[in-house]
């Protein structure tokens, strides 16, 4: 139940902590006083640097957070010790309006934190998976930004996450992946 599993901003301080040496980026379904928020949040140097709230919340099919989310209205970026880095969270890449958002704002890096289930299984594989793909290499090349594309693994009220979490460079290349379907941590250096 969304009112019982909610942040509020301040139940991840440890966060802050945890940042001193490492930069973290988590998703969290935020409390926002009476609404809550499906947000991106980027830690850095003991402090919160930057939040994005979900713009583009579906409400089709099996998707429903329009329902129970009140959705954010800015893109925009900020200045990491790494350049300049823009946050966007799953539906909002897919929507054209997003890439030039992201293009007028020229990030270097571009993380995006995604949920997708796995579904369109066909013999040459998944097709959910081959149109992110098609479009984070997108964004990447328009915005010539290394993406970082963080997608969930696993199992979760009957639906299966495919993972797949890669690094694509800003010619559109995927550099780095991970494997479908298992839940792995790995260091890459970007």
């Amino acid at each position: 139940k969304l009112s019982e599993d909610a942040w509020s901003i301040d139940e991840l301080d440890i966060l802050k902590d945890l940042s001193l040496h490492v930069d973290i980026v988590v998703g969290a379904a935020l409390r926002d006083g009476n609404n809550f928020r499906n947000s991106a949040l980027y830690f850095s140097k003991g402090k919160l640097l930057s939040k994005h709230d979900k713009v583009h919340l579906p409400n089709y099919g099996m998707f429903e957070e329009a329902r129970y989310f009140k959705s954010g209205d800015i893109f925009e970026s900020f200045l990491s010790e790494f350049g300049k880095v823009s946050m966007v969270v799953c539906e909002d890449l897919w929507h054209k309006s997003v890439h030039k958002n992201l293009m007028d704002e020229n990030p270097d890096y571009i993380i995006a934190l995604v949920a997708s289930p796995a579904r369109g299984f066909s013999d040459s594989g998944l097709e959910i998976e081959d149109k992110w793909y098609e479009i984070i290499k997108t964004v990447a090349l328009e915005c010539r930004a290394k993406l970082i594309f963080l997608n969930r693994v696993g199992f979760e009220d009957g639906l299966g996450f495919w993972g797949g979490s890669c690094i694509v460079d800003e010619n559109g290349a995927i550099s780095h992946k991970l494997p479908r379907y298992e839940k792995i941590v790995k260091t890459f250096k970007i």
